[in-house]
């Protein structure tokens, strides 16, 4: 099969993917035995990031409700957020389903907002946890867990910004990639990426250009077809890019410049 890269408009993106998973009818939920309300609504974390934007058949889906942000299909477990209140105020809890998103059951508290959930392919589950991401002052960490996230250690504190779903990949062999979104004024403001070589136990900076206003990272993605090979998209105007990475993140080289907003999206021929 031969792949393609496609430089995409962000919010291009956002237009489409939402419209297909939203439902209009406000589903019920059992979480910890409560009912949440009909008020509510499921979203899923791309839906999420779209709230701002869009109000399908009159439904905001800038609201409170149960996020689900990640799930393993093999073993039909779901992870998902409660937000109590409108965003930035996200739920700090993630809850567990094992039955398909029937049934929800609180699995694990932290004490900071969560920004978003990663299962990797080797089934480590990657959280990511700021209060704001856009301040000045970053306290966003990145926490990591061996059993599906009954238990987590802190193993990444970034310089600056945060991490979001844009912002974190890993592949089938151990190799994972974070890179800082979020705060883009300066000084210090969000431009690093950071790389694990150990299943995400350990991590270095592997890239960090020089501050320029208005920049911070956008979509970060491995090949899956070629490990070596890594992209990282960059904003905001005037830095907008795509950097490649074609040995694992040890350097990077520009490949595309001047794109506004930018995104990279990997999909494959029949």
């Amino acid at each position: 099969m031969s792949k393609k890269i496609i430089m995409l408009s962000i919010v291009m993106v956002l237009l489409v993917f939402p419209v297909a998973l939203y439902s209009s009818s406000s589903p019920v939920v059992k979480v910890n035995s409560a009912i949440v309300k009909n008020s509510d609504s499921i979203m899923t974390d791309a839906m999420f990031e779209a709230k701002t934007t869009f109000n399908i058949n009159n439904i905001s889906l800038y609201k409170p409700g149960l996020r689900v942000m990640e799930s393993d299909q093999e073993s039909n477990i779901l992870w998902a957020t409660y937000d109590k209140e409108e965003a930035p105020k996200l739920g700090k809890e993630i809850y567990v389903s094992y039955d398909e998103g029937l049934t929800w059951q609180l699995l694990y508290k932290f004490d900071k907002p969560i920004q978003t959930i990663k299962l990797t392919p080797l089934k480590v589950l990657i959280v990511s946890v700021s209060t704001n991401y856009y301040a000045s002052q970053a306290d966003s960490e990145i926490y990591r867990s061996e059993d599906l996230g009954k238990t987590f250690e802190s193993v990444l504190k970034l310089q600056a910004g945060g991490a979001t779903l844009w912002n974190i990949d890993a592949d089938s062999e151990g190799y994972m990639f974070v890179s800082e979104y979020g705060y883009k004024s300066l000084p210090n403001n969000a431009r690093r990426i950071y790389r694990s070589k150990n299943n995400g136990k350990d991590w270095e900076v592997v890239y960090q250009p020089a501050e320029a206003n208005n920049y911070h990272n956008h979509k970060l993605l491995i090949d899956k077809n070629n490990y070596n090979i890594i992209y990282q998209a960059i904003g905001d105007y005037p830095n907008n890019k795509l950097l490649c990475s074609t040995d694992r993140g040890d350097t990077w080289n520009m490949i595309v410049n001047g794109f506004n907003p930018i995104s990279a999206v990997q999909f494959e021929d029949k």
